[in-house]
């Protein structure tokens, strides 16, 4: 399971912090996403995929194959 950090999100696709801390919890209450604090540094917050994301990624790369 790979765990990121929002801010990797910021810096990977430069959008606003605000942006996507929005994207994430929409994605999370969606349940394609998973978000929890960093054990180790509780000001960042992990972000892991799930399994139903996982499918999604899957079918969206099918789709753009055909």
């Amino acid at each position: 399971m790979v765990q990121i950090y929002q801010k990797q999100f910021v810096k990977k696709f430069q959008l606003s912090h605000s942006t996507v801390v929005g994207i994430v919890f929409r994605l999370d209450d969606l349940g394609y996403l998973l978000i929890g604090n960093s054990r180790v540094d509780k000001r960042h917050t992990n972000v892991t995929i799930t399994e139903k994301g996982k499918q999604l990624i899957q079918e969206t790369e099918d789709i753009y194959q055909e």
